[in-house]
């Protein structure tokens, strides 16, 4: 059967999205050419916490990179990108179809615009659920944008239960929406998770935290979005005397603060580590016993589902976008109201004192992450591919 020649323009190598690529050139229905509109991961950046740099190499698919002619200081995409270059990619190759990730760059708006004049059907993908702008006025302006701009793909992904949502609620007839989950490289981190299993004593005495000690960790940045303080506050709340160490990994704007805080309240069972490498990071899932995110703002933070392969108890806000679709309330975790702080303590008193409930919810987990995976991505593909070439 002839391969249906799909092409998908990305804002930059993204870590989780590179595994997905090759398992998309590895179908035998598709031939995938991949469009990067910047470098971005693969030089080192400025980030909270430090000079990083998130990718050594792009390999197994082709790709190329698209020549950014933005004239101002670099961006973190997708901001500042203008590929003007994907004009006569287009018109040369001429796709079967086209993903395109994101509205938000001129590269974009440019890609869908071709795209309609060229009559390639586009394929949508956003990690979206909410218009974030308070302003009444200028919200209703980017929802006319967002109508405008959604006038142009045949079909969309929606990555979670409230992305669904919000498209249907823009007016978006349900048979162009495919499901395409937020997904990780589950086989390898759950690959990860077996052989850690038999380390986590090393890997505790490494850091220093006593064998038999429970651990509550979070990762990502310590911002303002993140609401890390209310991690600390809600793990003050905990009475146990056997009190669990906390694991903050990460840094940013609000490190001081928290470390002011940790340091009054003489909090010596928080540990504040500033950066782990991704391919050091499987270590501190593998030693935890429960696995925290206080964001006020998240659409789908990927360290829950590496987490969830770990086969930990998770507790999340209500403002996680996959919060709904990842955590069964009282089966794999719970879901407490954002800020909330006494809420949120009274949860992790829950997991934390029942062993067989934390073993419980950490096979819940384990059970729901597997089947958000790459195979259900390409699943997607194949299934959008043949709708908007059958339209």
């Amino acid at each position: 059967m002839k391969k249906y020649k799909l092409c998908i323009l990305d804002t930059h190598p993204v870590t989780y999205r590179i595994p997905l690529y090759k398992k998309l050139n590895n179908h035998p229905k598709i031939d995938l050419t991949v469009y990067f509109c910047s470098d971005y991961s693969l030089r080192p950046q400025k980030e909270e916490f430090g000079k990083i740099k998130w990718l050594d190499k792009v390999e197994g698919f082709k790709y190329k990179f698209l020549k950014n002619y933005y004239i101002f200081k670099e961006k973190t995409p997708p901001a500042g990108l203008w590929n003007f270059g994907i004009i006569k990619e287009f018109i040369q190759n001429r796709y079967d179809a086209v993903i395109i990730y994101g509205y938000r760059s001129l590269t974009s708006i440019i890609a869908m615009l071709i795209c309609k004049i060229l009559k390639i059907p586009v394929i949508f993908r956003d990690e979206i659920h909410f218009i974030s702008y308070r302003n009444p006025l200028i919200k209703e302006i980017k929802k006319i944008f967002l109508k405008l701009i959604f006038k142009i793909p045949s079909a969309f992904f929606y990555s979670y239960t409230l992305s669904k949502k919000f498209y249907l609620n823009m007016g978006l007839p349900e048979e162009r929406l495919f499901f395409h989950p937020c997904a990780v490289n589950n086989e390898l981190f759950q690959k990860l998770a077996r052989e850690d299993k038999k380390k986590k004593a090393v890997i505790k005495k490494a850091i220093g935290i006593p064998k038999n000690s429970k651990i509550i960790l979070y990762v990502g940045r310590f911002n303002r979005v993140k609401r890390v303080l209310d991690i600390v506050l809600a793990y003050e709340k905990i009475t146990r005397k056997d009190r669990p160490y906390l694991l903050l990994i990460g840094g940013g704007e609000l490190e001081e603060k928290i470390k002011k805080r940790v340091s009054e309240k003489k909090l010596d069972k928080i540990k504040i580590i500033n950066f782990v490498k991704r391919e050091e990071l499987h270590n501190y899932y593998a030693i935890a016993d429960l696995f925290v995110i206080a964001s006020e703002s998240d659409r789908s933070p990927k360290v829950l589902n590496e987490a969830m392969n770990f086969s930990l108890p998770v507790i999340v806000s209500d403002r996680v976008g996959t919060s709904r679709d990842l955590v069964k309330h009282g089966k794999n975790g719970f879901i407490f109201r954002c800020g909330n702080i006494g809420e949120f303590a009274k949860y992790i008193e829950i997991v934390l004192k029942n062993k067989r409930l934390r073993e419980k919810m950490g096979r819940e987990s384990l059970k729901i992450v597997s089947k958000w995976n790459f195979d259900k991505d390409v699943e997607a593909t194949i299934m959008a591919l043949r709708y908007v070439c059958k339209k």
